[in-house]
């Protein structure tokens, strides 16, 4: 829904004193009994900006004019500094207002709000960018590529920790938009649609943005692809983010958008941090876990402190919520839990996937989370049987058969180099030795000499910290 005028002008003033100093930036100042919108004098360069969510040609026609008559009071005749004009208006502005601004000179513009922002922080073209590369572990369950249509999304629950209050994705944008409620954390177990939520949650934020309803756009880093030193800031995350996306020569902008607070951080995968330093002489999980989510600790502490930001990871990667406060530096962010799907939800993500089958079919066997369901329903297709048919294929042992394969297979984008029947078989020989120990298997690594053959160890070691993450839990309770 459009804004009012005069919420809009309030957005636009909002974003000019972010991006410039504020003591340069006059708004509704009287200049020969005509009130201007904004006008931001510099030392380099006098800009004149009218703004406005009407697109009719007589307010064109009136603000351009107010715009010319402004330039010649501010300066006369004499013009020692350069002249900047716009005329700003909530959506794309109609080939006829175009016209009509450059028929009052080169140096008037019509452009649309998000328009305009990009002239400065790059948001659009990061936004267009942003699209075609991967978020998080997305991917197509039917050939693992990263293209996935929206509509395939079904919203996973979420719940408050501190008072088990269920609320829904659109209140969380809505939240975020209003500055009600902007630092999140989101946690869930492997599968449950943490990066495909974040994942709308910034389409839904470019939206807002695109259609000039806030200055705000979406920056959504995938922190597996973040290999950060113990030296590096959050400047240097940015800038190879920019990077990562073909935007090299727009990293100072980038930059500026963040610091300027005309972005909104989404961070995942907390739990996936390549370790580096420090971690190396410590054998303390604690430490370690510590030492890796430093960049998000620098994160939190460097935004300016009304910048959205969400970060998401597994939820048993920390000991407890106090430790993974302390470590992510989010003392003061609000905690969420991803919740199974329930059965409303299974069956409508069932017909989304298979629209042509009436009923959709129920497995009680399986975590109800929407990777595992996925990979189910796309893999059988209309071969999909009900219950109680002779030789189900539904059944648990040939389900766990086929999503051991196709998880196994999806790893391998993470342990790059590994082969999927080599996590199989790793998997598969730990879930032996975790059923024939009556105690807390521990360490991965506290299978070497036991049940694993040293060169299943060294595929361990090969692998690294992701299937561990998974797998594994350390003798203070979080996963190594």
């Amino acid at each position: 829904m459009l804004q009012p005028g005069n919420e809009f002008e309030r957005l636009v003033v909002d974003f000019c004193k972010r991006n410039w100093p504020t003591e340069q930036v006059q708004s509704n100042r009287s200049v020969d009994g005509r009130e201007m919108d904004v006008i931001i004098d510099t030392p380099a360069d006098l800009t004149i900006i009218e703004c406005t969510i009407e697109r009719s040609r007589k307010k064109a026609e009136q603000d351009i004019i107010k715009i010319r008559s402004a330039r010649r009071s501010l300066l006369g005749d004499l013009e020692n500094k350069p002249v900047h004009g716009y005329f700003v208006t909530q959506g794309d502005p109609t080939p006829e207002i175009h016209q009509i601004a450059a028929e009052n000179g080169s140096w008037i513009e019509a452009c649309s709000f998000p328009a305009f922002v990009n002239r400065f922080n790059c948001s659009s073209t990061y936004l267009i960018e942003r699209r075609k590369r991967p978020f998080g572990s997305v991917r197509n369950p039917v050939d693992d590529s990263i293209h996935i249509s929206r509509n395939q999304y079904v919203p996973v629950p979420f719940k408050l920790y501190e008072s088990n209050q269920e609320i829904t994705l659109d209140t969380i944008v809505n939240d975020i938009n209003a500055r009600r409620k902007s630092r999140l954390i989101a946690t869930g177990d492997f599968g449950i649609g943490k990066s495909m939520t974040y994942r709308e949650i910034f389409f839904r934020l470019a939206e807002l943005y695109e259609t000039g309803q806030t200055y705000r756009f979406p920056v959504y880093i995938n922190l597996s692809d973040a290999s950060v030193d113990e030296n590096d800031d959050f400047v240097d995350l940015l800038e190879r983010h920019a990077k990562w996306l073909g935007l090299r020569s727009e990293r100072d902008k980038l930059v500026h958008a963040w610091t300027s607070d005309c972005c909104t951080l989404i961070l995942d995968g907390f739990d996936e941090l390549i370790r580096a330093g420090f971690t190396r002489l410590t054998t303390s999980s604690r430490d370690i876990r510590y030492a890796s989510s430093r960049i998000i600790r620098m994160s939190v502490s460097e935004s300016p402190r009304s910048t959205p930001i969400l970060i998401s990871g597994r939820q048993s990667y920390f000991a407890n919520f106090d430790e993974m406060r302390q470590c992510l530096g989010a003392k003061e962010f609000s905690l969420l839990s991803l919740q199974d799907l329930r059965e409303n939800e299974v069956k409508a993500l069932f017909r989304k996937i298979n629209p042509k089958m009436s009923e959709p079919i129920l497995m009680d066997w399986l975590p109800q989370r929407p990777l595992l369901l996925s990979y189910i329903y796309f893999e059988l297709g209309d071969t999909i049987a009900p219950d109680d048919e002779l030789l189900n294929p539904l059944s648990p042992g040939i389900g766990w058969n086929l999503l051991l394969d196709r998880l196994c297979a999806r790893e391998t984008n993470v342990a790059r180099g590994a082969e999927p029947n080599q996590i199989r078989r790793l998997l598969e020989r730990i879930a032996l030795f975790a059923r024939t120990n009556v105690s807390d298997p521990g360490r991965v690594t506290s299978l070497c000499g036991g049940c694993l053959p040293r060169c299943d160890v060294d595929r361990t070691r090969h692998l690294g910290s992701t299937s561990s993450h998974a797998i594994s839990r350390t003798d203070d309770g979080a996963c190594q």
